[in-house]
């Protein structure tokens, strides 16, 4: 019986510089409102919006150390944080390294260094994404249901891991 192999994701210095540098203006948007506002509404502004950008940038930037890719011997579970999904092994029909073409205006969380849930780009169509990458150097995994867009920094292993079990 095969074993279970864990591959983490590629690490995204993009994606944490770009999570500081957000953080940080946020927190000198919130400053500068709270300080120079002038009423209720300017300090509701300047908390509430810093606020909610700032959760969702914590959470990029929290997730993205918890991403993984876990090879069994029947599925592949790429996941992040408290999202995971599963593709079985059975169902793989190829395994591609890929640049993606990006459509800004596609659905799906894409930020610099992060791509997650269903994105749909250019020149692929929908791919479900678990990835450190929106567009470079993506592996693109073929199922009967569709695409998936993962970014592990073992790629020669994963895709090894994956064909041995295949081959079964």
């Amino acid at each position: 019986m095969q074993s279970v192999s864990v591959f983490s994701a590629r690490s995204c210095l993009t994606g944490l510089l770009m999570s500081a540098v957000l953080i940080t203006l946020l927190g000198g948007f919130s400053f500068v409102g709270l300080r120079y506002g002038s009423g209720g509404f300017d300090r509701v502004i300047a908390l509430g919006i810093p606020l909610v950008f700032g959760a969702v940038v914590v959470f990029f930037a929290v997730i993205e150390p918890s991403m993984k890719y876990t090879v069994t011997p029947s599925e592949v579970i790429p996941s992040c944080g408290p999202f995971r999904w599963r593709i079985p092994i059975s169902e793989i029909r190829s395994i591609v390294e890929r640049n993606l073409s990006w459509l800004p205006w596609a659905e799906g969380w894409k930020i610099p260094g992060y791509a997650l849930f269903t994105i749909r780009y250019g020149d692929v169509g929908t791919v479900r994404m678990c990835a450190t990458s929106m567009t470079r150097r993506v592996l693109v995994i073929e199922t009967d249901q569709g695409l998936w867009g993962i970014t592990p920094q073992d790629e020669k292993g994963f895709i090894a891991a994956v064909e041995s079990r295949r081959r079964r």
